[in-house]
């Protein structure tokens, strides 16, 4: 149950901030630690291929003065602000990514940079959960009890730290809103704090990871049940209401632009099925006490190192379920429904593309952590009943009541079960067993009131996390690419060259170490952008549907297997799409490079082989940037095997939008008119097109996107199309000569600025009114 924070005295506000910014500073010190010992530690898979390439790409954009709406460089990533979880609109995501790619500029390597993204992330996260058990009237010691456990638990290490970077700021942010709603909707809360409240919410909104949004609601739920069951009122629903609207009308461009954007991707065709993948098997739930038990999670076997807690937590539920009695529940009790609703979530599978059921455990984590807090609290201040089911036994009953007895008993035999598996030491359970006795001892024989009796539980919990994460590999389910510094360089490919990566899944996921080097051709994800490289192929979690059929470029940025014969003979052919749409380099992976003899013959020269692939470019000038295009032909996008069939054609692009009046099968000639560019920037470019007769078909070297617009010299819209599904195509009349205006400017990010705009002067109008009445 949730009580009044302290008077707000001056003192008393100086004296929280310190101790709050105090566990931020202990939280990266502790990150700090671990990536001393561990440098690669925060660096894996998607944050390596993904996150990474993004914080550069954020610094590299706002250096130049230009918001991270698109990547001209990058078409398979080409609609950043589309794509969400950058989080360009985030003040809590935008300014940490251009920071991180500040360090990098001055020289930093990668892995220090998520190592520093991830340090500021989770010290934001520690002091959020901190404010929430603060508010609750949780002292000191069991307030950074739950900041621990909120920003060091296994999931968010293991998966949103060093691999989902957005997951990571989506979960601070929850912290934070949990924080500001919490204090809105207390009794007598001033009504600044509604205010603060709604920017919590903008925050959250805008972060970039649609998980914790759905988090929230149900802490929002939670919220608003308890506290109208405590006062028999229904005020703190208006409240949050008003918050939530507050924040979702702040946050309008992020979210608007996601739905606006998601019907074009793949991403839609997941469908509302049920999803089992990675959801938490119950047998992964030893894992609660010792992280490294081994279990069947998805198909093979898993750590269970995302239930990593630092065993307080874990100790302080089996001593209130071995208490025998309801009154041992009650202080955390709230806490624990919680807990057990994110455990269930969890376990349960999920629906539609929000799915991978485990992603729910941050939730359950700091709900556990915050129940555990509370039964410490009343453990300590002696109004918890000592164990009244072990009465009987005297002896016993001395240690039944003890968290630390639990958890080294527990302990012992869950990791006596798994000292056989090869790939954990059993240093690790001895470890936790040890703390476990030193806790014990310090249970037993320190006074109630004695600060060490107090401050112990959250030592112990930091003791066993580090201990985890410095002996205990991390990254075991999930890639680490082999890349080196090396990649952010252009060499051995070209600068002002757009390329091709005809690579499979298996020249991406290959089994055993790559050379040292490796990805320099290929360059996996998003990893083009850490050198600027101009390239079809990226990582998009909404892949667009257009350039996916055209290119069969799956999620990771490799080629599908059955479409790379296609592509490199087919598409490498004089007229192919690969001139079509001004792609003159070419790598061919592992899997592909028996096929260069034929592609050499089509006009291509090979500039580099090695072991990891071919590097080709095409002989003759290069593609030219805007061109004016004799025909199209319209075609049907939804029909895979239609669609195949047009874009291996030779003779001429293929437009996506049908129309009755121009049904598919139907080419339209166009007039040959000259054209130019006239100048090119991130989020649009211009070009010149010269007078004549007839209309013209102007094709850009540039990924289309949903939400381009061409703006003629008299202010008017001209019509743009999807040439082979991939680049801009701007229909110019004939009437119409001189410089026409290509820009990124879709109606969704229109209408989200306004509501934006509106949310914030109508908060400005509530601010200014709360400033001016009388006291």
């Amino acid at each position: 149950m949730s009580t009044p924070a302290p008077a707000a005295t001056r003192a008393g506000r100086w004296w929280e901030l310190g101790a709050t910014l105090a566990v931020g500073a202990l939280v990266a010190t502790a990150c700090l630690l671990i990536a001393a010992l561990n440098p690669a530690f925060f660096w894996h898979d998607d944050c390596q291929i993904g996150g990474v390439p993004m914080m550069v790409e954020a610094f590299r954009a706002l250096a130049a003065c230009e918001w991270p709406l698109v990547h001209a460089s990058n078409w398979s990533t080409a609609g950043i602000a589309g794509e969400y979880q950058p989080g360009v609109f985030s003040i809590l995501t935008l300014p940490a990514f251009a920071g991180a790619g500040a360090i990098g500029a001055l020289g930093a390597s990668m892995p220090a940079m998520a190592a520093a993204f991830a340090t500021y992330m989770l010290a934001i996260t520690a002091m959020g959960a901190f404010r929430i058990a603060r508010d609750e009237g949780l002292a000191p010691a069991y307030a950074t009890l739950v900041a621990l456990v909120a920003a060091l638990n296994g999931w968010s290490m293991t998966w949103g730290a060093s691999n989902w970077i957005p997951a990571m700021v989506g979960f601070a942010a929850l912290t934070l809103t949990w924080w500001a709603l919490a204090a809105a909707i207390r009794p007598g809360a001033s009504p600044w704090r509604l205010l603060a409240a709604g920017l919590a919410v903008y925050v959250l909104m805008s972060a970039g990871w649609p998980h914790t949004i759905f988090m929230m609601a149900i802490v929002t739920a939670w919220l608003v049940v308890r506290e109208t069951w405590a006062k028999r009122s229904v005020r703190p629903l208006g409240t949050v209401a008003a918050a939530w609207l507050l924040g979702i009308g702040l946050a309008a461009p992020a979210w608007l632009l996601f739905v606006d954007y998601i019907g074009a991707t793949t991403r839609v065709d997941v469908g509302g099925t049920l999803q089992w993948r990675w959801l938490v098997p119950f047998d992964a739930l030893p894992g609660l006490v010792v992280p490294v038990w081994v279990s069947h999670w998805d198909g093979y076997g898993h750590a269970a190192m995302e239930l990593a807690n630092g065993l307080v937590p874990t100790a302080m539920l089996l001593t209130v379920l071995l208490a025998f009695h309801r009154r041992a529940v009650a202080p955390g009790g709230w806490a624990l429904l919680l807990a057990g609703l994110g455990l269930a979530l969890a376990c349960l599978p999920s629906i539609g593309m929000f799915r991978w059921s485990f992603r729910w455990l941050p939730l359950f984590h700091i709900a556990l952590a915050l129940a555990a807090a509370h039964w410490l609290a009343a453990r300590h201040a002696g109004t918890e009943p000592a164990a009244p089911g072990w009465a009987r036994w005297p002896f016993l009953a001395r240690w039944a009541g003890n968290p630390g007895a639990w958890a080294a008993i527990a302990v012992v035999l869950v990791g006596a079960s798994q000292l056989w598996f090869p790939v954990f030491s059993p240093v690790v359970p001895i470890a936790y067993v040890g703390l476990m006795v030193a806790w014990t001892l310090i249970e037993d024989r320190l006074p109630r009131t004695h600060p060490g009796r107090r401050w112990a539980p959250a030592g112990i919990t930091l003791a066993v996390l580090i201990v985890t994460y410095t002996m205990v590999p991390n990254g075991l389910s999930v890639p680490f690419w082999t890349i080196d510094e090396a990649i952010r360089k252009v060499a051995p490919l070209r600068s002002g060259v757009r390329y091709l990566v005809v690579a499979s899944n298996g020249d991406y996921f290959t089994d055993g170490v790559k050379l040292p080097g490796w990805g320099a051709m290929i360059r996996p994800g998003n990893t083009a952008m850490l050198a600027g490289v101009e390239l079809v192929n990226g990582y998009s979690a909404l892949q667009l549907r257009g350039l996916s059929r055209t290119f069969a470029i799956e999620t990771h940025g490799y080629v599908n297997g059955n479409h790379l014969g296609r592509l490199a003979l087919a598409g490498t052919a004089p007229g192919g799409v690969l001139a079509r749409t001004g792609v003159d380099g070419l790598v061919l992976g592992d899997s592909s490079r028996r096929l260069a003899p034929q592609v050499a013959k089509a006009g291509w020269e090979v500039s580099l082989a090695d072991a990891e692939g071919v590097l080709m470019h095409r002989r003759g000038p290069a593609s030219p940037a805007v061109r004016a295009v004799p025909a199209v032909r319209m075609a049907d996008l939804a029909v895979p095997e239609a669609w195949a069939a047009a874009i291996d054609r030779t003779d001429g692009l293929s437009v996506v939008q049908a129309t009755p009046a121009r049904p598919v099968g139907v080419e339209l000639r166009f007039a040959a008119r000259a054209v130019r560019r006239l100048w090119a920037g991130r989020n649009g470019e211009a070009f010149e097109v010269a007078g004549g007769n007839g209309t013209a078909m102007v094709a850009l070297r540039r990924a289309w996107l949903p939400g381009y617009e061409a703006i003629a010299p008299d202010g008017r819209s001209l019509p743009i199309v999807a040439l082979d599904g991939a680049i801009i195509g701007v229909e110019v009349p004939p009437e119409v000569a001189g410089e026409v205006v290509v820009r990124y400017r879709p109606r969704a990010l229109v209408l989200g600025a306004w509501i934006s705009a509106a949310t914030a002067l109508l908060m400005l109008v509530l601010a200014l009114r709360l400033r001016v009445r009388p006291r």
